[in-house]
C-alpha cells in the first residue's frame, strides 16, 4: 500500500502520523496509538 510505504520512509515524525491518520481513515481503524 503506497501510503502505509510513504509512512516507513518519512522520518519526520508528524508527517508520519499524519500519514498514520490518513491510512487510518481509509482503513476505519482509529489513530490513538
Amino acid at each position: 500500500d503506497e501510503l502505509r510505504a510513504a509512512h516507513r520512509r518519512t522520518r519526520d515524525k508528524r508527517e508520519a502520523d499524519r500519514i498514520k491518520a490518513v491510512v487510518a481513515l481509509a482503513t476505519g481503524w482509529t489513530a490513538e496509538e
